[in-house]
Parts: structure tokens; sequence; C-alpha cells
């Protein structure tokens, strides 16, 4: 039997790991991104609040690899461009961000300057981190892994509201997670009919959430607080051995259960 002062020993500990992890708070306008709390910033695990106008994604660039060039092979990739994914892939590490209103952990591998995107603005931002600074992973109370195939693995069932570890285990991609609900009883079958053929009513539900992506052996938390129900878990990176088809439509789709 658990006593009320374990409880509040246990609370008070996590909440002091939760202080200990540095902040930062990016702002999502149409013209331009802007982040807050990066003066003095160290690497390591960072906790990220993103605001305004969309989902802001961190990156880092290889050494000679230019916003401009990133901007052109983005905008590229977008239309088919398999070469420019495929330089993009190879030129940038994708490191998490959130979608507007949404927070959570990434982690900054090392010293240098980081990059700030947006599909819903025009310009980027960037910031600079220091040496790493340790920091404890946050509480987590559920797992979602990207692994080769592609396929997902992690929990089958999580709290409707809390935090999860996001992980991708696949060496060869990036991937991100979109966590959308659909009617009790649905079948990943029934969601992969309809991704491709766009035929019949859709499975899908109005709530759902979605992450940034993240490339291979990265990792990141997310908070999230949805209604309770079945949800299926998707990735839409195009795959750039496959002509850019996106995974789901290559079936990586999982049910998942919000209790």
């Amino acid at each position: 039997m658990v006593t009320a002062p374990v409880l509040v020993s246990t609370t008070a500990t996590a909440r002091t790991a939760e202080a200990a992890i540095q902040s930062i708070t990016i702002k999502v306008a149409k013209q331009a991104i802007t982040v807050r709390g990066a003066r003095g910033l160290d690497a390591g695990r960072v906790k990220v609040n993103v605001k305004g106008a969309g989902a802001a994604e961190i990156v880092r660039f290889d050494r000679g690899y230019e916003d401009r060039e990133f901007m052109k092979d983005l905008a590229a990739a977008g239309k088919g461009d398999i070469k420019a994914l495929k330089r993009a892939i190879a030129n940038v590490e994708f490191l998490g961000g959130f979608e507007s209103g949404g927070s959570g952990t990434v982690v900054l591998p090392g010293a240098g300057e980081y990059t700030v995107f947006s599909f819903a603005s025009r310009d980027l931002a960037h910031f600079r981190a220091g040496a790493v600074r340790k920091a404890p992973k946050p509480d987590v109370d559920g797992k979602i892994v990207a692994r080769s195939g592609p396929t997902w693995g992690g929990s089958s069932m999580m709290p409707a509201k809390g935090a999860f570890w996001f992980k991708n285990a696949d060496r060869t991609v990036p991937h991100f997670v979109i966590l959308q609900q659909v009617e009790e009883g649905t079948t990943t079958d029934e969601v992969l009919k309809f991704l491709q053929t766009e035929e019949g009513p859709p499975p899908f539900l109005k709530a759902g959430m979605e992450t940034a992506s993240i490339s291979s052996g990265r990792s990141m938390t997310v908070n999230y607080d949805l209604p309770p129900g079945q949800y299926v878990i998707m990735c839409f990176f195009p795959d750039p051995n496959m002509g850019g088809m996106p995974h789901a439509l290559m079936g990586m789709l999982k049910m998942i259960h919000l209790h």
C-alpha cells in the first residue's frame, strides 16, 4: 500500500526534474518565426512550447548546407522531386517539434546552430546552443516507436492525457506521429483501403494531433490531451526509396486506445 508521504515525495521529485529542463518558446507567424528563451541555452534536453500560426520543427544542418538550399529542396520535395528529398534527408537532422499549442521535449545533440522552420511561415529562425547539459527525461505514460518496414511499435494503450516518448528506431528515414481518432472497431486494413482509394465514408473522427519529424536514432517526448477512444497512429513522411510514397500508404498504421 502506497502512503501519502510517498506520493507527495514522488510528485515533488517529478516537478524538480521538470524544472531542471531548459525551456524555449517558439512563435510561428506567416512572415517570421521567433524563438524566446534561447539566450544562454545549452544543448541537451530542452522543453519546447509552440504558439502561433502553425507547427514548428527544429533541425540541424550539415556543414555547407544552408538556408537557401534547404528551402529550395523543401519546396521541390513537396512537388515530388525525389532527388531534392534525398538531398534534404542527407543534409538535415530532424530533431522534432510540435503543432501550435503543443509542447514537449527535444534533444539538441551538441553545441552549435539550430534552425526552426514551419510550413505555415515563409521565414526561418536560428538559435545557438552551448555544450551539452545533462537533464532528466520527463516521466511518460507510454511510448510510440517507428521501426524499419516501416512499422510501429510501442504501447497499445495510454491514458487520454499525459506524455508519450516517441523514438525513431528506423535506420533509414525520418518519421513523425499522427494520432487520429477513429470509430471504435475500425481496423488498419479499413484505414489503409480508404487512404489508398478515398472511397466510402472516412473512418476518422475529429480528434487528433501530430508531431514534427525526427531523424533516425532521435527521440522526443510529447505532451497530449485527447478524448478517450480508439486512435490510429500514422506517418505521412514521403519515402525516398518508394518514389515519395507516404509511409501510411505503405501500411505504416497501428491502432492504440486512449482511456
